[in-house]
């Protein structure tokens, strides 16, 4: 086992983040190689989980704290973090965000960029700003100014 002072088994009940950093410190210095750290050593830390921060923990220990994180989620020791993104809300969340009734546009140019046809058209574009615009076009002749125009801005 590994001592730098004190006993500090996995199971001991007073195991305190300083003293698994002075484990983690005393055998970095006495190593003979580069190689995994000690199966104890990471037994040490898994069980500071829950009693301090993660981040301290990794911060204290030298640890890759994503790596740490996704073995004590591995473990069942914490939980995934929630993404909280635009696709995990209600699609009317999304909208309500910036709901516009009516938008007008200049087509005074004639379009270059569609080829004509005679049947409707629908489009649906997309900013980076989440920002979508779905419109249904009985002529052709609106569809790149209006295009061009939304993503603008």
């Amino acid at each position: 086992m590994i001592q730098a002072q004190t006993d500090l088994s996995p199971t001991h009940a007073t195991m305190t983040l300083d003293l698994v950093i002075n484990n983690f410190q005393h055998w970095r210095v006495n190593r003979v190689k580069k190689g995994k750290i000690p199966a104890e050593l990471m037994e040490q830390a898994y069980s500071l989980v829950g009693h301090y921060p993660v981040t301290q923990i990794t911060k204290g220990l030298g640890l890759c704290c994503s790596r740490f994180r996704a073995q004590c989620i591995g473990r069942g020791l914490i939980q995934p973090r929630s993404r909280k993104t635009a696709s995990n809300k209600p699609k009317a969340v999304r909208q309500a965000k910036s709901q516009v009734t009516f938008v007008e546009v200049n087509t005074a140019s004639p379009p270059s960029a569609l080829p004509l046809s005679a049947g409707p058209i629908r489009m649906v574009l997309h900013r980076t700003d989440e920002a979508s615009l779905e419109i249904a076009l009985s002529q052709t002749g609106a569809a790149a100014e209006l295009m061009a125009q939304f993503l603008r801005g």
